[in-house]
């Protein structure tokens, strides 16, 4: 009897990115050919779960978190999130793109990984881990011009008045890698979408790709980071 062959790997491309740089314009991309996570909602929803006391302008503050998170249940919390924001993941067949500023984080994105191929179907992933690092202008310009057409951006576009800030809040962002060796740099969304579209297509050259460990306390990188 021939001998059954296996499902090929489905593929989970993790963006990171500071404020402004086009993670989500990056994912959305792919819509029709990869499913798409917004990190930023599950992370919200954990962090008023979890602290409920805490100020809505501070629920993407990384310092909003523990110093040791492993005092906390936080593969469980964002299992909970992660069903209650994203229902349709449970037992979806696909792959996946996640974006999310706080990804950088490998204690964050190692939970959060396994609890994302945990809800969707069993099976072998391949996962990649992409940084989009854009020209500060063009960040700055984005920022300003989703401030003027969104509503609830009046804060972000406050904390980027100028090119300055801009320039300070991308290096801290950098810094704030705890394995950036693991992570593929791209310099402006479009060179982002042809990767993503290399690893998506499996008849062309395979992506390198990458796991990322849980790694250390959130507070050996945060003193740089700040908030994202």
């Amino acid at each position: 009897m021939p001998r059954s062959r296996a499902a090929p790997a489905r593929r989970m491309i993790l963006i990171a990115g500071a404020t402004g740089t086009g993670k989500t314009s990056a994912a959305l991309a792919l819509t029709g050919r990869a499913f798409h996570v917004h990190v930023d909602d599950i992370q919200q929803a954990a962090v008023a779960l979890a602290f409920p006391f805490i100020r809505e302008a501070e629920r993407f503050n990384w310092q909003a978190w523990p110093e040791d998170p492993a005092t906390m249940r936080l593969e469980e919390l964002l299992a909970h999130c992660a069903r209650e924001r994203h229902p349709e993941l449970a037992g979806m067949d696909g792959d996946l793109v996640v974006e999310g500023a706080i990804l950088s984080q490998d204690w964050f994105n190692g939970p959060l990984m396994d609890v994302l191929t945990a809800l969707a179907r069993p099976g072998a992933w391949t996962r990649h881990l992409l940084w989009i690092a854009p020209d500060p202008a063009a960040t700055l310009r984005r920022i300003q011009a989703r401030a003027a057409l969104e509503d609830g951006r009046d804060g972000e576009a406050a904390r980027f008045p100028d090119l300055a800030a801009v320039l300070a809040d991308q290096a801290g962002y950098a810094r704030s890698f705890e394995t950036p060796d693991a992570w593929r740099a791209f310099a402006d969304r479009d060179a982002l979408v042809a990767a993503m579209d290399a690893i998506l297509d499996v008849s062309g050259a395979p992506a390198r790709a990458a796991t990322s460990g849980r790694g250390r306390s959130p507070q050996a990188r945060r003193q740089d980071s700040g908030k994202q």
